[in-house]
């Protein structure tokens, strides 16, 4: 594995990850629950691709 590139203290360095999924879980979350992960899957694949 290598380690991320920021510096130490760096805030930025997985800025766009972390946004990404809070914004998938905000998204996510007013759907309510999936009975099944291969549901779940789906709405996740929907939602990247959508």
């Amino acid at each position: 594995m290598r380690p991320s590139v920021g510096r130490t203290g760096s805030c930025h360095d997985s800025a766009v990850a972390e946004s990404f999924f809070a914004s998938l879980k905000d998204e996510m979350c007013h759907l309510g629950s999936f009975a099944t992960r291969a549901e779940a899957r789906v709405a996740v694949v929907d939602y990247v691709e959508g």
